[in-house]
């Protein structure tokens, strides 16, 4: 215990509040985003969803939605752009050389990550600086128009509309329930919404 404060002190110390604040964030946020970790729900949207989710009109592959939120946090966390994106290619490096599947290596410019994961990453980042950066609220709307707005957008791994399937066997709800004149109103799929 004594020797973890005396070595903050001596950090703080020779390098100020400032870079510690930093390198505290950074211990904090990492494990957050790390690939599996609690703010990663990228493969928990594949498993549940699936291959493709649709976002703004355009159907993009599962990652997308990650990518975004990864971007958008960092910034709300105070990250830089470079800092974003260093982040990301490390994490990419390191799932290439873990072995992992669907794993492979972007180029130099997007700092190794993959492109369509770069630009969805920026897109997020985007999206926070034009709306809870300026005191702006977040909403559906908004999401929908910056993101058709979005130079990029079609560097964010687009994909072909999925072919129908059978939901989950897992799946309380059969095909089409939410869908129509019939769909459930909130209140009866979430009994505290009254």
């Amino acid at each position: 215990m004594y020797n973890g404060l005396a070595t903050a002190f001596m950090a703080r110390k020779l390098y100020g509040p400032a870079t510690c604040a930093k390198a505290q964030a950074y211990q904090t946020f990492t494990p957050l985003v790390k690939s599996d970790g609690p703010w990663d729900f990228k493969a928990r949207i594949e498993r549940e969803i699936g291959k493709t989710v649709q976002l703004g009109g355009d159907w993009h592959e599962w990652s997308t939605t990650g990518n975004i939120t990864y971007g958008f946090l960092g910034a709300a966390a105070g990250f830089s752009r470079f800092e974003l994106r260093a982040g990301a290619g490390i994490a990419q490096v390191n799932d290439v050389l873990k072995g992992k599947p669907d794993a492979r290596l972007g180029p130099p410019r997007t700092y190794f990550d993959t492109t369509d994961d770069f630009w969805a990453v920026e897109f997020g980042y985007q999206l926070y600086e034009k709306t809870v950066g300026q005191g702006w609220a977040l909403t559906e709307a908004v999401f929908t128009t910056s993101l058709a707005e979005y130079a990029h957008r079609s560097q964010m791994a687009l994909r072909d509309e999925p072919m129908p399937s059978a939901p989950n066997a897992n799946w309380p709800y059969g095909a089409g329930y939410f869908n129509g004149p019939n769909a459930p109103e909130p209140a009866e799929l979430f009994p505290s919404f009254h």
